[in-house]
């Protein structure tokens, strides 16, 4: 990993994704990159802006801040890039995802839920459905102590796509190799051996093969499954949940969520997901890495 892309929005949300971006990037000698967005029409959204400063002002504002923030949460010795866009937050965390040479995206949520969720939306949900590289969501919820660069304990919902054998893929590379990795599956009838048996065996064969020997599995009561993967997390101390972001949704998700969805707004550590743009991006890259070998 060479270069970790951070949206900030100067939020405490967004402080506490970029503690974390930074411990990665300490353990790996990665760069992070702290990006801010806006139109800069008034009324800007900065603590520190004064009420009749101009757009040229406030950008150069939101510059100075940006590097004040990442001086003030960002490890010692960590080295940082800062960009200041005129532009909407999804388009222009989109776009700079796709041309900044970043590996991975973190970003604070603000942990809405249901109705209001639906009403007010969430900037972050929207880039997890958009970018082109496995994001990492970090919650207010997740403890200050809880925020490791080494992953000890990763907690995978299972459900046989190709994003999420993306994501399990990038969770890995990102922890130790010592690291346990909980497969985890909802299935109808979980309480009979050879249900959970059979479904034991189809996740071994589903798994990166490399990663067999640090993976186990569990099989878990198929209603609310968001809930029944959290529980278990919270019951492991997880240090990162781990899914795939399904490409299409039913009317019910819209409105409710999918499992990513709800993953992210109620666990209280990191996730870290996949969608099928990070899948074929990560498939295009892999020729070009070979032949460069």
């Amino acid at each position: 990993m060479k270069r970790i892309l951070v949206p900030v929005d100067f939020s405490e949300e967004s402080a506490h994704a970029l503690r974390f971006a930074g411990q990665l990037a300490k353990r790996h000698g990665a760069i992070v990159k702290l990006l801010y967005a806006d139109y800069f029409v008034p009324p800007v959204d900065l603590a520190s802006m004064e009420l009749g400063v101009t757009s040229v002002e406030a950008a150069d504002a939101a510059k100075k801040l940006l590097v004040h923030t990442a001086e003030e949460h960002l490890p010692a010795g960590v080295s940082f890039e800062t960009r200041v866009v005129v532009d909407a937050p999804v388009a222009a965390i989109v776009d700079e995802a796709r041309h900044c040479g970043a590996d991975l995206v973190i970003m604070g949520t603000h942990g809405r839920t249901g109705f209001r969720r639906l009403v007010v939306g969430s900037v972050t949900e929207t880039v997890m459905r958009m970018v082109n590289l496995p994001l990492i969501t970090v919650s207010p919820k997740t403890a200050a102590s809880r925020i490791l660069p080494a992953l000890p304990r990763i907690v995978v919902a299972v459900d046989y796509t190709a994003e999420c054998r993306e994501a399990i893929l990038a969770a890995a590379a990102l922890a130790e190799a010592e690291t346990l990795i909980v497969c985890v599956r909802n299935v109808k009838e979980c309480d009979d051996p050879t249900v959970a048996a059979a479904e034991i065996r189809r996740m071994q064969a589903w798994t990166p093969p490399e990663l067999l020997d640090r993976c186990r599995y569990r099989v878990l009561p198929e209603d609310h499954p968001a809930e029944q993967v959290l529980e278990l997390a919270k019951l492991i101390r997880a240090d990162l949940i781990v899914t795939g972001l399904a490409s299409r949704r039913s009317t019910a998700e819209v409105v409710r969520g999918t499992l990513a969805e709800r993953l992210v707004e109620r666990a209280d550590c990191p996730v870290l997901a996949v969608n099928e743009m990070a899948v074929a991006t990560r498939a295009a890259a892999a020729p070009a890495a070979i032949a460069n070998k």
